[in-house]
């Protein structure tokens, strides 16, 4: 076999594994952070201003505030979303193969390294079949992780060729790489470890290169990172202007993390979306003393043992975590995290024990491991099939995590589950007692199960922990307008509005209130201010939608409906009406697209959905005719609990009757 022939073979066959070992991801859904920033984000929906991605860090999200500055992630979002919509397998497919990528940058850098091609190829294959690594292809919004480490990987590879001086054009390899960190930069800021990873490989003096070329080069990089940092100084600022924990605490912390990370890589059992791991508030803990000194000594003695290319390859790992480890996060620790630091360790292990192992005991041991990998990597992909077996899980792996049955108390809720979901925010909150959410979160499911008194008095012990929980705040008001008593709504508003002048929901719930006062036209004014604050919020443009059918302003009401449906689609009320008033109007065709497209979005978010659209799609059919279809949505319908409380249900009884005469006829 030829050179090239042989590594064709060698990239097919890691291919094929990885494809087969990872295939399973593409029968799963979107989780958590894709609803905000992929289903319901409505700037993906057009490539007519793609740089507006690179301008605009609030297209990251249909939320304003989680905007990010992440413009590739962005663009690949809505490129995804120009070729194959919100077709899950789409997007994950995306996943898979930018972690294809990556592997082949395991690959390319173990050769540059001087692996032998056998060991290159294991390399990579480890780090392709990791299960740790599972949650960057099963999630979404975890492409910045591989986006950012390809470019990285890229990187890298082309910046240790150009030192090496033995390419031509080698300032053409100098420009790739920084092109490749700048585009690392745009997917994630964790990125910018890469000057301190390659100050590591020139202090290390990693083969030979001309000095003044070693330092031109980590200056070009450095120089790069600093103008990054200064772009996205004021996320910075928040970050570290008010940190979730103390920065001494958030270093003891992290010190764990250390140690588990390294546990997680050599076993990778027990995985999980969110783990049990708490915080360490003082040096004098036993635990982080200990995988203080664990991490020290090994550092020390790993570098008077090992070979330069490990020196490297170890070091650079470790600086790939520095800075989600600096800066305190409310996840501790995350499986994501260790995405670039497992594909240089995986480099460093071949590259100590590639040219140890006998030919034929090596070749065994490493088939098996590769099976074994392949197996964990497939079954974990299974768990990320929906987010209540996601969090499900997350729940029987971390028992002690509220995050956990935070979000899986979220799940149930979406599921219908509504008594199974008060029990795990319960949970969640016996776990975090300080932590305001959880009083909120079991308040709402309260409000959900028509325990109103006792909502009251979970959303007051959120802002008793909270004073300015505006949710909460705006909750109680919510309560308090339907128990009649306007004075305390009146309070509770203004104490919104003074901890959030600015914020968009405190003047449209202003609105709701001077609407149910017959202030009509007050109530336009506070929607009116709550769209220029944020024309996007969809419940606002719904609300003056209603606001314009209830003054017969049909055509206006049409185009805030429409303008709902646009910044989020799922939204049921602004469908069912748009589509009621399209068959007003005889236009039973668009009624209909809009039902269907709205349950083929329920499907995908595994929502239970509202009944009422099986009415709307069952009206849209009747009016074209259609009466076979009509008939099959209008039972269901009726077999649905809405209808009891649907008015007009003797109605619509009728309207089956006459159809089933007229097919019988």
């Amino acid at each position: 076999m030829t050179l090239s022939a042989r590594r064709i073979a060698i990239a097919a066959g890691v291919t094929a594994l990885l494809l087969l070992a990872h295939a399973g991801a593409l029968n799963n859904s979107f989780h958590y952070d894709d609803i905000h920033s992929v289903v319901d984000n409505p700037h993906l929906r057009s490539l007519a201003d793609p740089a507006a991605f690179f301008t605009y860090s609030t297209t990251f999200s249909a939320r304003p505030e989680r905007a990010m500055f992440r413009p590739l992630v962005v663009l690949s979002y809505a490129l995804t979303y120009a070729l194959a919509g919100l077709t899950p397998w789409a997007h994950l497919l995306v996943n898979v193969l930018t972690h294809l990528a990556a592997a082949g940058c395991v690959y390319v850098l173990s050769r540059l390294l001087r692996l032998p091609a056998t060991a290159a190829a294991a390399a990579a294959l480890v780090f392709a079949l990791h299960p740790a690594n599972t949650e960057v292809v099963n999630y979404v919004s975890s492409r910045s992780e591989s986006l950012a480490g390809v470019g990285v990987l890229v990187a890298l590879c082309a910046y240790l060729r150009w030192r090496s001086g033995e390419a031509k054009g080698s300032t053409v390899l100098l420009l790739v790489s920084l092109f490749a960190f700048a585009l690392a930069l745009l997917s994630k800021a964790t990125a910018i470890a890469l000057p301190a990873m390659l100050l590591v490989v020139e202090l290390c003096r990693l083969g030979s290169t001309v000095a003044r070329r070693r330092w031109l080069g980590v200056s070009a990089f450095a120089v790069v990172g600093l103008g990054y940092a200064l772009i996205v100084a004021g996320f910075a600022q928040t970050a570290m202007g008010s940190p979730v924990r103390p920065l001494l605490h958030q270093g003891w912390t992290q010190l764990k993390a250390a140690a588990f990370y390294l546990r997680l890589l050599a076993m990778p059992v027990s995985l999980s979306v969110e783990h049990d791991f708490s915080v360490a508030t003082s040096l004098a803990d036993p635990v982080v003393l200990f995988c203080g000194a664990m991490l020290i000594s090994g550092v020390v003695v790993g570098w008077r043992v090992a070979g330069i290319r490990s020196r490297v390859l170890v070091g650079g790992a470790l600086f790939s975590l520095l800075p989600a480890s600096l800066v305190p996060l409310n996840v501790l620790v995350n499986e994501h995290r260790l995405y670039v630091a497992s594909a240089l360790l995986a480099v460093a292990i071949f590259a100590v024990l590639g040219s140890r192992l006998p030919r034929s005991g090596g070749l065994v041991l490493g088939a098996g491991l590769l099976i074994i990998l392949s197996l964990l990597s497939h079954q974990r992909s299974q768990v990320w099939e929906d987010e209540h077996l996601l969090w499900g899980d997350a729940v029987r792996t971390s028992p002690h995590a509220y995050r956990a049955h935070l979000h899986f108390g979220g799940a149930q809720e979406q599921r219908g589950e509504i008594v199974a979901a008060l029990d795990s925010y319960r949970r969640a909150a016996a776990l975090a007692p300080k932590v305001a959410e959880t009083h909120y979160n079991v308040g709402n499911a309260l409000r959900l199960t028509n325990r109103m008194p006792q909502a009251r008095k979970a959303w007051e012990r959120s802002l008793q922990l909270d004073h300015n929980f505006i949710d909460a705040l705006l909750n109680l008001a919510a309560f308090h307008q339907g128990a009649g008593d306007w004075e305390k709504v009146w309070s509770l508003l203004g104490r919104a509005e003074a901890a959030r002048p600015n914020f968009a929901e405190v003047w449209r719930r202003k609105g709701l209130a001077r609407k149910v006062n017959g202030d009509l036209a007050g109530a336009k004014r506070d929607y009116l201010r709550a769209l220029e604050l944020d024309p996007s919020r969809s419940e606002t443009q719904f609300n003056l939608a209603n606001l314009y059918f209830e003054e017969g302003q049909m055509s206006a009401a049409a185009g805030h409906y429409e303008l709902a449906l646009q910044h989020n689609p799922a939204h049921h009320g602004a469908a069912t009406n748009l589509g009621l008033l399209h068959i007003d109007a005889g236009n039973g065709a668009a009624a209909e697209k809009i039902a269907r497209n709205m349950l083929r979005l329920d499907a995908l978010r595994h929502t239970a959905g509202q009944s009422k659209l099986f009415y709307v799609l069952a009206r849209a059919l009747d009016a074209q005719g259609k009466t076979a279809e009509a008939l099959i949505n209008y039972r269901v319908f009726l077999r649905t609990p809405q209808a009891a409380r649907t008015s007009g249900t003797d109605e619509i009884r009728q309207r089956v009757q006459q159809l089933e005469a007229g097919l019988r006829q």
